[in-house]
């Protein structure tokens, strides 16, 4: 399984996984991995043909991708400047009752936003409110959750831990 991957970190470890959108960097490719017996199960009693299945170009990009992940060690640079956005993010939580909760796991995190923190009641209007005033500041971002009250912050590798007093100071 690829080292670092997000159900490693609950100890799972699944049959079958799918991969797509960031593969290639804008040129579009997916990918599956499952484990032997469940491809053999697939392959062995079933033809299966995909006229875009292998395509060289986008396996190029895919490749070229996770070389650039591996050789800038941006797993772990994700990592990194991503507990100490959490933290920074997570303190916003003493100064504003508004926000819910903080949860996430490297550069990949949602900001909670509640009218009532005790009982978590969402707030969508203020949600929707911030994403727009964040706008001005030039921080783009969106909601997500069921009740589309949870921003998703989700910046880009190139994020630098200086780049965090800009973010949590726009919010």
């Amino acid at each position: 399984m690829p080292s670092g991957a997000f159900f490693g970190r609950y100890d799972v470890v699944p049959d079958i996984i799918t991969t797509g959108k960031p593969m290639g960097n804008g040129i579009p490719v997916s990918g599956l991995l499952a484990k032997s017996k469940v491809l053999a199960a697939f392959s062995d009693s079933i033809p299966y043909f995909n006229t875009f299945g292998g395509n060289p170009v986008a396996m190029a990009a895919a490749q070229t991708v996770l070389n650039v992940i591996t050789e800038e060690s941006l797993q772990e640079h994700s990592r990194v400047v991503g507990a100490k956005l959490l933290a920074e993010l997570r303190s916003l939580m003493d100064r504003h009752d508004c926000v819910g909760y903080v949860r996430g796991a490297g550069l990949f995190i949602g900001f909670e936003l509640v009218t009532d923190r005790d009982s978590k009641t969402p707030d969508k209007a203020l949600a929707l409110d911030l994403i727009e005033k964040l706008r001005e500041y030039r921080v783009l971002t969106s909601v997500a959750g069921p009740y589309g009250n949870v921003l998703k912050l989700r910046p880009l590798l190139a994020f630098q831990p200086g780049d965090i007093d800009r973010l949590v100071g726009s919010l």
